[in-house]
């Protein structure tokens, strides 16, 4: 993952909104170095079910990180630090259940923690911060990729926003290699293969991901809508000085 003090802080947040009985799943750039890959990241981004925003608002207010401070939106900038952001579930991963509390290491299909992709793989954590990262959620490589996928259709018209979530996904490129997109909906294969194969000729993409836009339209998987541009903003902007 990121550095020592991005690993803290991210265990921290998980590790509190756990305890005020809220799951987080890890989202952007520091989910895609849970698995050894992307840029380096730099918010830190949390996906939370929409009716608990609020209580997670309130739990993460009155529970800074360890040693750390938190800083209201109109601060950011202002110092150096680490942005936490929370996001509505409905906004990225709405074909996923209710998000719950309970074990998730072996028993789910949809999440596994940091210290399970560490103890299974190449992945570096330091030694130190080991016991942190069981509360660390984040979606399993196939479900991620599916959720860029959703997001690339329904996102298709937003400069910018489909060239992000295809870039994840052809960092998650190793992983779906050594998954099965038998679990995906059929519309979205073609997607799979051009991820795993890294042919990025952009023709045959466009055009297979309209075909796929429309069928996931047609029974109900895809929002009609994209959300507003206000409705992408994170709710929550907190900030934590190193």
């Amino acid at each position: 993952m990121a550095d020592q003090l991005q690993q803290i802080l991210v265990a921290a947040v998980a590790q509190t909104l756990h305890d005020a009985g809220i799951l987080a799943a890890l989202w952007g750039e520091h989910a895609l170095h849970v698995f050894g890959t992307g840029d380096r990241p730099y918010a830190i981004r949390f996906i939370i079910e929409d009716d608990e925003m609020e209580k997670a608002y309130q739990t993460l207010g009155g529970h800074p990180p360890p040693a750390e401070h938190l800083y209201p939106p109109s601060h950011i900038g202002q110092l150096k630090g680490s942005t936490v952001n929370l996001h509505k579930k409905s906004d990225f991963l709405w074909f996923f259940p209710r998000f719950e509390l309970g074990p998730v290491e072996g028993d789910s299909s949809f999440f596994t923690t940091a210290s399970e992709v560490a103890r299974n793989s190449n992945v570096k954590v330091d030694d130190s911060n080991k016991h942190l990262f069981g509360k660390v959620i984040v979606a399993k490589p196939m479900k991620f990729a599916e959720a860029l996928i959703y997001l690339s259709c329904r996102d298709a018209e937003f400069p910018g926003a489909k060239s992000l979530w295809t870039y994840w996904l052809s960092c998650l490129r190793g992983e779906m290699s050594q998954g099965d997109p038998s679990g995906l909906p059929e519309c979205m294969w073609p997607a799979w293969e051009w991820a795993v194969s890294n042919q990025m000729r952009h023709g045959p993409w466009f055009e297979g991901l309209e075909e796929c836009a429309e069928k996931l339209e047609e029974i109900g998987m895809l929002p009609k809508q994209p959300p507003t541009i206000r409705d992408t903003l994170p709710l929550l902007n907190v900030f934590a000085r190193h």
